[in-house]
């Protein structure tokens, strides 16, 4: 990335963030009010929000709480008031009250939860092939030579009993005078002999047909060639030989499928497996024909996933009577699916798509206790049909969930500081002791001087800092936390070690800085759930521009961005984004731990 790059994406990142800022801004004072301010009077209604505000805080930055207006002191915004009479006086940590004409503003909309039956419309690709078994290998019976071709190209239709090539071959011709000969010594004797059933037999193995061998019977003269006849009705997909080749006992000569059936092989992601069964019916539609559909019906899924693809192949079953559909097309094929779900679990619970809020792995549903009254809550989710979302739980039918204004909900939570669908859910490990989170903190120390020497491109400083966090990890015994703590605090330390150890190892800045993400994903959770011991307020900041414009997230100190992702290429990228350890509550948290 270039200076000059950097230079115009900074101004409209800042840009975009604070229009964001004075919408929802905006819209919390709307709240706030409860009906709309009056277009000639702006200064009246700040007055009244100025007058029954006793604290003040930043739209873009919520836990910013001061007692009196002015700039926020990260990104130097008007605070805006947060009136202590605002909501009800029960409301919790995650709900929100609104008047009837903050309702209105927000154009807030309910349904209900409910259990119904649902499907979902599956748009798969795939091509028509042959059916495998539909497809007879013609092979040589007997070593022999071609002496004509009847079927001398492929893609020639040919009818069971249709002639398909002269065999000239000396066992056969052998075999011919065999018969004669036991045929000659059986009307001798006047008896039946074995001998003849056998010479016919070797002769019917070979390909022959009853009346080829009833007229060797009957001339006494051995045949030159054989006519070698089709066994199946089909299509020649195949031909090995010409005239004049030779071959041997049991190489391959022709290849005859039958297309009045074939397959239609899908490709089905991971996420359309449940919705699909044996049976189903397809409808698609091919390139050669548009605007016509054909049916099928699936009688096979492969159980196993293609790597590559991660797709598993479904079989369609597809008659092909008239014989238009050719092997090779391209298909578009529709699956109706109905939801099977759990066996014996009947109807799922579903509420329309529209109202959950997904962030990472977490969703969050905005459910009405009371008109007016709106709780945020947790929910897992099942799959997606259509315009309906499936909930595995947290949620009972009949609840109402906010299906238009949840986001506008969940701003007016953020900038009132309460928990919203961006909060990250805690774990409770219980009481930590003091000496584990003293130790911890000597591990945090080290990662913010990695941090620190990062940004301002000491590598040496840097290198030195992540050995000494990678010892302190390997120091700390995790012995005294409950189990499910422990078990959390293995798997992070040692992702935080690991990449220590490949920031000890880095060649440059550049490798390092990789190895500082890792290592950073680690010790945030690890700040936020244990609570290490340490004299400074700790904060997470983010760049947006870090990691390859995705974004990334690291601790620091003090209140001023101090961006170790770009060092003093970009020094002051960034912004604070949540206070995760402060001075105050850490002093009074180490003493309730002793």
């Amino acid at each position: 990335m270039t200076r000059f790059t950097r230079s115009w994406k900074l101004p409209a990142v800042w840009g975009a963030t604070i229009l964001a800022a004075l919408s929802i801004g905006y819209f919390g004072a709307s709240m706030r009010s409860g009906a709309t301010h009056e277009h000639d009077a702006p200064a009246q209604g700040m007055e009244t929000d100025a007058a029954e505000a006793t604290t003040w805080t930043c739209s873009m930055h919520p836990q910013i709480q001061m007692p009196e207006s002015g700039q926020c002191p990260i990104c130097g915004m008007d605070l805006i008031p947060i009136e202590t009479s605002a909501g009800g006086a029960d409301d919790g940590p995650r709900t929100l009250t609104l008047s009837p004409g903050a309702r209105a503003i927000a154009e807030v909309q309910t349904v209900a939860a409910v259990r119904r039956p649902v499907a979902k419309s599956l748009r798969l690709l795939g091509t028509v092939e042959v059916a495998e078994p539909r497809v007879r290998e013609i092979t040589a019976w007997v070593p022999g030579r071609v002496e004509k071709l009847y079927v001398d190209f492929e893609g020639a239709s040919v009818r069971r009993g249709d002639r398909l090539y002269e065999l000239y071959s000396p066992e056969a011709y052998s075999a011919q005078e065999a018969l004669i000969q036991a045929g000659r010594a059986s009307a001798r004797t006047g008896s039946a002999s074995s001998a003849v059933d056998a010479a016919r037999e070797r002769l019917r193995l070979w390909g022959l047909t009853d009346a080829q061998i009833s007229s060797i019977e009957k001339s006494g003269t051995p045949m030159t060639s054989i006519t070698i006849v089709a066994p199946v009705s089909g299509t020649i997909t195949h031909r090995a030989v010409s005239e004049g080749s030779t071959f041997k006992e049991g190489q391959h000569l022709f290849s005859i499928t039958d297309l009045s059936q074939l397959w239609l092989q899908l490709d089905a992601y991971e996420s359309d497996l449940p919705w699909l069964r044996t049976g189903q019916d397809v409808l698609f539609e091919t390139g050669a024909f548009p605007g016509e559909t054909f049916e099928g019906s699936i009688e096979f899924i492969d159980p196993t996933l293609a790597m590559k693809t991660r797709t598993a192949k479904v079989r369609v079953a597809v008659k092909n009577e008239d014989g238009r559909l050719k092997p090779g097309l391209f298909a578009r094929a529709t699956i109706r699916a109905p939801w099977t779900g759990d066996e014996g679990a009947g109807d799922p619970l579903v509420i329309p798509a529209t109202a959950p809020l997904v962030t990472g792995k977490r969703a969050v549903v905005y459910v009405e206790e009371e008109p007016g009254r709106y709780a945020g809550r947790e929910v897992v989710l099942g799959t997606r049909a259509g315009d309906m979302q499936v909930v595995r739980s947290g949620l009972r039918e009949g609840e109402r969930v906010v299906t238009n204004g949840a986001f506008k909900i969940d701003s007016a939570l953020q900038i009132q500081a309460k928990t919203s669908m961006m909060s990250a859910g805690s774990t409770d490990h219980g009481t930590i002791s003091a000496i584990f989170r003293k130790s911890a903190g000597g591990a945090l120390g080290h990662y913010l001087a990695v941090s620190t020497a990062l940004s301002v491109d000491d590598l040496g400083s840097a290198k030195k800092a992540a050995t000494a966090l990678a010892q302190e990890l390997q120091a700390i015994d995790p012995s005294v936390l409950a189990r499910t703590a422990r078990s959390e605090w293995e798997a992070l330390s040692m992702q935080a070690a690991r990449a220590a150890h490949a920031l000890e190892g880095a060649a440059d800045l550049a490798a390092a800085r990789g190895a500082f993400l890792p290592m950073s994903n680690a010790m945030i959770p690890i700040t936020e759930t244990f609570r290490p011991e340490y004299a400074k307020t700790v904060s997470i900041f983010h760049c947006p521009m870090a990691d390859h414009n995705k974004g990334a997230d690291w601790l620091q100190t003090g209140s001023q961005t101090e961006n170790p992702y770009f060092g003093s290429a970009m020094y002051r990228c960034g912004s604070l984004t949540k206070v995760v350890l402060s001075r105050d509550a850490a002093a009074s948290e180490s003493q309730a731990a002793q």
